[in-house]
């Protein structure tokens, strides 16, 4: 983001009606100030280029759509910084992030960090502001652990007794999801309604990088593979009426509402060790539930700034 200092002169210039051109001959615009941060298209189109160098997903959508999408994904970084100040010492540990940092670059199909470094320079990115956006995010991964890590609900008792009565042939789903959050009706109507037309125009799953609040929004909504006992039986049973391509009804849930689409179904016969799919699903329930928790803490600490902006 911009400093105070240059905030000042920036003001100055916007007030002379003067254009600060770079080599892409932009007229600085603030665009947005956020808890006395300004973000102006510059550093929208900066953090557009950082979406793109590390998901190229994002080049196949619409680039306006994209930028709005920048503003909001900056937005959600300095919410999220303010807040982690008051908990943590921000400073990056660098051997502690290498491992997000080596599985990011594979995902590119990149060998190493020295590759990796040099690839991003071919969009003039730094990997210091990647560190410290990784550490960022995983800074608000442990607090929303730590505040909410009590509130995780999962009855193994009543799993185990699914579990027991299981037959061997497991219903498996390859699923996508969108996810998000509306504080009243207006707004969940106006949210699913954009949703619905961009599924229409644009398929589920760019529909899902744009619009989705979830984590999973990043890897085009994915959920991977599923089997059914992971699933809750409101899960299931919508599942159960669909077809492989089509998408579910919005679900509420808690913090907010889900669509679900299957990409592929899949039924293996398998001996069920019950411990170890007790495991496994109250690993997946726990990642699910923290991850409806940290949409709600962020739309309550987003939801504080406004109204204190306001």
């Amino acid at each position: 983001m911009i400093s105070k200092k240059f905030y000042k002169i920036l003001i100055l210039i916007l007030l002379l009606n003067i254009k600060f051109v770079n080599v892409s001959s932009f007229e600085i615009k603030i665009i947005e100030k956020v808890n006395n941060q300004i973000i102006t298209n510059i550093d929208v189109e900066n953090e557009y280029t950082y979406l793109k160098a590390l998901n190229p997903k994002y080049k196949e959508l619409d680039k306006q759509k994209m930028l709005e999408y920048a503003k909001e994904s900056i937005v959600k970084e300095i919410i999220k910084k303010n807040e982690l100040k008051k908990y943590f010492d921000m400073s990056v540990n660098k051997s502690m992030l290498e491992p997000i940092i080596k599985n990011l670059y594979l995902n590119l199909g990149i060998k190493n960090e020295d590759e990796f470094k040099i690839y991003l320079e071919n969009y003039d990115l730094d990997i210091q502001r990647i560190y410290e956006k990784i550490n960022i995010e995983n800074a608000w991964n442990q607090l929303i652990y730590k505040k909410y890590k009590d509130q995780i609900i999962i009855n193994k008792e009543k799993l185990r007794d699914k579990l027991s009565n299981k037959k061997n042939e497991i219903i498996k789903y390859n699923i996508s999801e969108i996810f998000f959050s509306a504080k009243n009706s207006d707004e969940y109507e106006n949210k699913l309604n954009v949703i619905k037309k961009n599924i229409i125009k644009d398929g589920f799953d760019k529909t899902a990088l744009l619009y989705s609040e979830s984590d999973t929004s990043k890897n085009s909504g994915s959920l991977g593979w599923i089997n059914e006992n992971q699933l809750s039986k409101q899960f299931n049973k919508e599942l159960m009426l669909l077809k492989v391509g089509e998408n579910s009804k919005p679900i509420n849930i808690p913090g907010g509402i889900i669509i679900l689409k299957i990409n592929e179904i899949q039924k293996e016969l398998k001996e069920i060790k019950n411990e170890e799919e007790l495991n496994n699903i109250s690993l997946y329930e726990t990642n699910r539930q923290l991850n409806n928790f940290s949409v709600i803490y962020y739309n309550k600490v987003k939801n504080r700034i406004i109204d204190v902006e306001n």
